[in-house]
């Protein structure tokens, strides 16, 4: 019995690996099978719409296709994609069958026609109205894009009520995108002109009169201070003085009427008031009274008036000009103008100088002001005598606003920009793509990025400036930008000015704009322009950049060209930056920065980089 246990127990370990092993295959059958899946074959159709000119296409798979086109419709079955087009186009578009196979679809739509509306005008004279009700009617449907005409429901039709004659060309666009310049002409307006009087009415109780010019006709709401009634055929105004003067009021078709306002019945015996001023030394104020030769309303809350009722005061602490009113006891206004000039309210007025030697190891910043200043709480800035200049030595780069008091405490605020041996780069496409993180770290202060050559054609941008703007700017390293020039005139150099300009809208280049003037075959091959004229490249170049408001512009050029083809005063006004390669920069006249080498070794850059250092030494 033991024996048979044992067997049976035998047989079953048996079919069970057996089982297993079947499973197994069928498996293993499964993973091969899914390994060489197919990939979906598409085929276009198309279908003209003649009733709506549109073409319906048809994308047919003979396997399903995932719905990755949001704008295209999947069928239930997944197998066809549709979109109707109502124009002609040929482009190239992806779907995804259910193995995530990518298959590019041409499409090609041709039979989309292009028709053209055909527009009539209408017109009908409205004579209980006296306008002209115009209708431009359309064969094809209209796109609504006039704003003040109306639009019919089946849009074949634009209404305008026109209340004055006139002639003019507008446009109308079908919805092919069509546009169709319409010719209209209004003649049937009958020109009438408005029949105007007025009435007076005298107020008693606050002396005034209430003058109402009266229309047979509706006016135009041309008169601010006056107001127009709900029929728009009178105008009130309530006056408080006497006056005889001739105004004008403008009828619904533009007719200029000039109308009599004759005001004669307001008491004649207003105040005559006159203004006296003294100003006070120790406190820095004036006081003003206004002196009237009849009592006074106390109207005024601000001022102070007297007991007697015929004196208003009040002390200024700041200069002021205005009209201000006083009401006598007859409710007559009378303006006064307070004109306060004596204050002294105003910051001084600042210019700064920045004198630097001639080793540039240290600044002198002259702070010159038009009047006495307070002096400066730090010791190192010392105050001349006449206390109207403060002077301070700077050994270190400055860069920060500060504030200047005058001895009433009016200050002004100015900006101080003292620059030492700053180091920086100049780059373009040539230097490659720059790992400006490492740039950064290695000490370098600024960067003069080339944003293209040549005039305004994109295929001369520098293929590398989006790149190193960018990351110069999300890496916080201030720089400035330059182009380099072909020009051969003063027309191209403008178009050249226009390439600087697009590209570095938004942007904000601290360090300078900067044409690049150099030797090359171009020039030569062109004609090589006389000093002269480059001279007058650089300063139209420069001039645009200023009209657009950037104030640091300037010029790159050789020691050379600085000595002997661009030694003009005409560029002294701008920014100068000398190439030189040498342990020193000799060029005599001002300059801002100096390019001492072609051959930096920078971390983060490949190869040679052009060196520079920046001073601010105007």
């Amino acid at each position: 019995m033991k024996k048979l246990k044992i067997i049976l127990s035998t047989i079953l370990v048996l079919m069970f690996c057996v089982f297993v092993g079947q499973v197994y295959a069928e498996e293993n059958i499964d993973v091969i099978e899914a390994q060489n899946t197919p990939i979906a074959e598409v085929e276009v159709k198309y279908e003209y719409k003649e009733e709506t000119n549109t073409v319906i296409v048809t994308m047919i798979s003979d396997i399903e296709l995932q719905d990755t086109k949001i704008l295209w419709k999947l069928s239930e079955d997944k197998k066809q994609y549709t979109f109707e087009f109502s124009d002609n186009t040929t482009y190239t578009t992806n779907v995804v069958d259910i193995y995530g196979n990518i298959i590019p679809v041409h499409i090609n739509v041709t039979d989309v026609v292009n028709k053209i509306a055909n527009v009539e005008v209408k017109y009908k004279y409205q004579k209980d109205t006296n306008t002209v009700i115009v209708t431009m009617i359309s064969d094809i449907e209209l796109q609504d894009t006039k704003i003040s005409w109306k639009l019919s429901e089946d849009k074949k039709q634009y209404t305008f009520e026109f209340s004055d004659n006139t002639t003019y060309t507008t446009n109308v666009v079908d919805i092919y995108g069509n546009i169709i310049p319409v010719h209209i002409n209004v003649t049937d307006v009958v020109n009438k002109i408005a029949n105007v009087e007025v009435k007076y009415k005298y107020q008693k109780d606050t002396n005034t009169v209430i003058a109402t010019i009266i229309s047979n006709m509706e006016l135009q709401n041309t008169k601010v201070s006056w107001k127009l009634s709900e029929n728009k055929k009178q105008y009130t105004f309530e006056f408080s003085n006497n006056t005889k003067y001739t105004t004008n009021v403008v009828d619904r078709f533009g007719n200029v009427i000039p109308v009599l306002i004759d005001i004669n019945k307001i008491d004649e015996s207003p105040a005559k008031v006159k203004v006296e001023y003294e100003y006070k030394e120790d406190t820095n104020t004036v006081i003003a009274t206004m002196v009237s030769n009849r009592e006074l309303q106390n109207t005024k809350v601000s001022w102070k008036l007297s007991d007697d009722k015929k004196q208003y005061t009040f002390e200024f602490t700041n200069n002021t000009k205005y009209t201000t009113n006083v009401v006598d006891r007859f409710g007559n206004i009378i303006p006064v103008e307070i004109n306060v000039v004596k204050v002294d309210d105003q910051g001084p007025e600042i210019s700064i100088k920045y004198e630097y030697s001639e080793d540039k190891t240290q600044c002198t910043v002259r702070v010159i002001s038009n009047e006495e200043l307070k002096p400066k709480i730090s010791p190192e800035w010392v105050l001349s005598e006449d206390k109207k200049e403060l002077t301070i030595i700077f050994k270190n780069n400055q860069n920060y606003d500060t504030v200047f008091y005058d001895k009433y405490g009016n200050g002004t605020r100015a900006h101080m920009d003292v620059f030492f041996n700053i180091t920086g780069i100049d780059v373009s496409k040539h230097n490659g793509k720059i790992d400006w993180q490492k740039v950064k770290n290695a000490g370098i202060e600024f960067a003069i990025i080339r944003v293209g050559y040549g005039q305004d054609i994109s295929s001369q941008d520098d293929a590398m400036f989006e790149y190193n703007i960018s990351e110069c700017e999300r890496l916080g390293i201030p720089y400035g930008v330059y182009l380099y020039s072909y020009a051969l005139n003063t027309e191209n150099a403008s178009s050249e000015a226009d390439h600087m300009l697009r590209l570095i809208k938004g942007h904000n280049p601290k360090y300078g704009i900067w044409i690049d003037l150099e030797d090359d075959s171009y020039k030569v091959n062109n004609g090589m322009p006389s000093n002269e004229t480059f001279v007058e490249i650089a300063v139209t170049f420069c001039e645009k950049m200023i009209q657009n408001g950037y104030k640091d512009v300037g010029i790159y050029a050789n020691l050379e060209w600085w000595n002997n083809r661009i030694n003009s005063p005409k560029l002294d006004k701008y920014d100068k930056w000398v190439a030189q390669w040498n342990d020193k920069c000799t060029y005599q006249k001002e300059y801002v920065m100096w390019q001492y080498t072609s051959k930096g070794q920078v971390d983060g850059i490949s190869g040679n980089v052009d060196m520079n250092k920046y001073y601010r030494n105007k």
